[in-house]
This record gives structure tokens, C-alpha cells and sequence, in this order.
């Protein structure tokens, strides 16, 4: 439904386009001397009946355009969420790991940071204006002083036009986080006990629960990425074929603010 609203938005400004073009077309080519253009548009909209379209267009496109957001704000539901978990149990189990329990408490704490980053406008594992991370807030959430969350973040939208974007899969989060080293072996890490998926609006975050001190400590992203491009492999890393990982499945197109 949502995707069939976008294409008929994109439909209407093509055709506001055409009648404008084509105006603009009529003003310049019938243009005699010595008229002012803006004389020759005003009585071309007055006599040739494009007041009843051009005008209506620019009010309305621009209307649907605004009012969207407040209709079709994106939250990838806990069912969705836990359907992209399961298939994490079944990377698990492939690789060689025993599934991990789904932890309410996890899955409240992930969707607080997908919050955060799209309220605050940032996408790192900490915040850049308050200095919150996944390991400073699990005490908000019920987690005892030896529950350590370890965190994988993927914006899982892409821009189509202006503030539209099409919505990948939630299970396509986890296929892109599979394709990094580091994000993998989070994924497949082998203590993790639990751990939850949460997505809001074009935010997706992952968290892993283990009592081995895996994710202590507030980190950011561009400095995980420096230690992973250097790193020597770790005990019980598995290297995997990228392709098994493509995407395949369409995505719909949604408003995202």
C-alpha cells in the first residue's frame, strides 16, 4: 500500500512537470515582440484552462509531499524483528554456534538507540552530543552489573527521492552485517547467552548479551573499523563466501521523518 502511494505521488509530479514544461514550452515559442514573458504566462493560464491544473498541482504535490511523514512514520514491528533474529539463530547454528535466547530487556534497549540516533541525528555505537552508548544505558533497562551488550548498527534504507526511501527487510540488516568482519563475529560471537534486534525508521541495531565483558565500554565506530582492518583473526572466526549474502528480496518505499 505504501509503495503504491509513493509511485502515484512521483506520478503526479512527473504530469506537474509535463503541464508546467509543456506551458513554459507554449510561452516561449508564441511569444510576440515586444510582449513581457510573465504577461504571456498570466494570460495563458487566464484563456487556456492550465489554471485549472498548474495551480492546483503546486498546492497540492507540496501538500502530500508535508503531510506524509505524519502518516507513514516507519517502526519495524517486534514481530519483524524477531523473524530477522531467528534467521541470526540459523547463521548461528550454520557456523557452528548454539542459538541465543530473545531478551526483552535487549530488545527495549536496541530500539532506545535506534531512537536515539535517528532523534539526534547521528549513527555511531556512541552518542556524539551526550556521550551515551549501549554499555553506559543496560543498566536502564534491568541488565546486572555483569550482563555486557556487544552492538551492531546498519542503516538499513535507501534514498529514492527527496525524504522517501525504500526499506530493506530487516533480514537484509543482518545480511550486510554478515559481510563485515567485525559485525560477523559480533553475530556469531560464541558467548553470547541472548540478544535482540530492533529497527525504527531507517535505523537497525543488534545486540548481543553475554557475561564475558564483550562490548564494555563506550567505542566508536570509525575506530572499531581501524581495529578490524588490522586485526589478526580471533579464536573461532569464521571467513565466509559474500555471495551467499547478496540481496534478493524487493523492499517498499516509505516516508521516513
Amino acid at each position: 500500500m505504501i509503495d503504491c502511494l509513493f509511485w502515484i505521488v512521483v506520478a503526479l509530479m512527473v504530469i506537474a512537470t509535463a503541464v508546467i514544461l509543456g506551458l513554459l514550452f507554449q510561452v516561449i515559442s508564441k511569444q510576440r515582440k515586444g510582449k513581457f514573458l510573465p504577461l504571456r504566462l498570466k494570460r495563458l493560464l487566464a484563456t487556456n484552462g492550465y489554471r485549472r491544473i498548474v495551480v492546483p498541482a503546486l498546492i497540492v504535490i507540496p501538500m502530500l509531499l508535508s503531510a506524509m511523514p505524519t502518516r507513514f512514520q516507519y517502526r519495524s514491528s517486534e514481530t519483524s524483528a524477531q523473524k530477522a533474529f531467528e534467521y541470526v539463530n540459523q547463521l548461528r547454528q550454520r557456523y557452528g554456534r548454539s542459538a541465543i535466547a530473545w531478551d526483552e530487556r535487549v530488545y527495549e534497549l536496541a530500539m532506545a538507540r535506534a531512537k536515539d540516533m535517528m532523534a539526534q541525528g547521528y549513527y555511531d555505537h556512541t552518542n556524539p552530543f551526550t556521550g551515551e552508548c549501549p554499555d553506559k544505558m543496560r543498566p536502564q533497562f534491568g541488565l546486572s552489573a555483569n550482563e555486557y551488550v556487544a552492538e551492531n548498527i546498519d542503516g538499513y534504507a535507501e534514498q529514492v527521492l527527496f525524504s522517501w526511501a525504500k526499506i530493506r527487510p530487516v533480514e537484509d540488516a543482518v545480511r550486510d552485517w554478515m559481510t563485515s568482519r567485525g559485525h560477523r563475529y559480533n553475530l556469531l560471537y560464541k558467548e553470547h547467552t541472548a540478544g535482540a534486534i530492533a529497527c525504527y525508521k531507517d535505523k537497525c541495531v543488534f545486540l548481543g548479551l553475554n557475561q564475558n565483558q564483550f562490548g564494555k565500554g563506550c567505542y566508536k565506530m570509525a575506530d572499531t573499523k581501524k581495529i578490524w582492518k588490522t586485526a589478526p583473526p580471533k579464536p573461532e572466526e569464521v571467513t565466509i563466501d559474500e555471495r551467499d549474502f547478496r540481496r534478493t528480496v524487493p523492499t517498499p518505499s516509505i516516508k521516513l521523518h
